[in-house]
């Protein structure tokens, strides 16, 4: 993409990157933190930190480029991502609730950073886009509010759900298929970053949502299109 993006002479670059591309910080962070995703045994964690590094060789190369990196995203057109916890709390088929937590950010604000990122971000600038801090306990209460569901109300034990990750790969090597939930998987659940910016803010307009509000967008979505069972 980056390639293309010179050839073509492309005026503006916006990479979607994610807080991912830090690593596993202890303490809260914003852009001036050292990334340190390129030395991690995650692999989403290297693969966002060497995405960057390419945008960045692009920017030596005379690409006029800007970096936003969201952390946990929710809100409509999701299948794949959070969504697919409401859908297991929906079917009663969610195994316990993971230990972790994090930012969680609005798709739509996203997408907004995104076209103010077009217009005001500066060249070679990360932004971090400082969601609204939870647990996925107080995740899940909401959804189990929305869909009128009984969900846990205390976290599973980190241990176990590596333990878990480790057995359903092993699984996963002689059954073929793709396991629910891997090791590198079950560490992301168990983490708990925490990230700082007004950047975004300052410079792009960026608003955080409440966590209720980007849940209830996506619920909504996600009964209008049919995809869940609960009246």
């Amino acid at each position: 993409m980056v390639d293309a993006a010179l050839a073509a002479g492309a005026k503006r670059f916006i990479h979607t990157s994610s807080i991912a591309a830090y690593g596993s910080i202890p303490e809260p962070f914003d852009e001036t933190a050292t990334q340190c995703g390129g030395r991690s045994w995650i692999n989403y964690f290297r693969s966002k930190f060497q995405g960057e590094q390419e945008v960045r060789k692009g920017i030596e190369s005379g690409l006029d480029a800007a970096i936003l990196n969201p952390p946990h995203i929710v809100g409509r057109y999701d299948t794949r991502s959070w969504a697919r916890m409401i859908v297991m709390v929906d079917n009663q088929k969610l195994p316990g609730v993971p230990p972790g937590g994090g930012s969680f950010t609005h798709g739509e604000a996203v997408g907004k950073a995104h076209l103010a990122a077009f217009e005001s971000g500066r060249t070679g600038e990360n932004y971090l886009l400082t969601g609204v801090d939870s647990n996925y306990v107080e995740f899940v209460k909401i959804i189990g509010e929305l869909l009128g569901r009984k969900v846990p109300k205390r976290a599973a034990p980190g241990v176990l759900l590596k333990l878990i990750g480790r057995v359903n790969t092993a699984i996963a090597a002689f059954s073929g298929k793709e396991p629910d939930i891997s090791p590198e998987g079950a560490a992301l659940v168990c983490e708990h970053p925490y990230i700082t910016s007004t950047k975004a803010k300052d410079e792009l307009g960026f608003e955080a949502v409440d966590l209720r509000t980007m849940v209830e967008d996506s619920f909504n979505w996600l009964k209008q299109e049919g995809m869940l069972t609960a009246k």
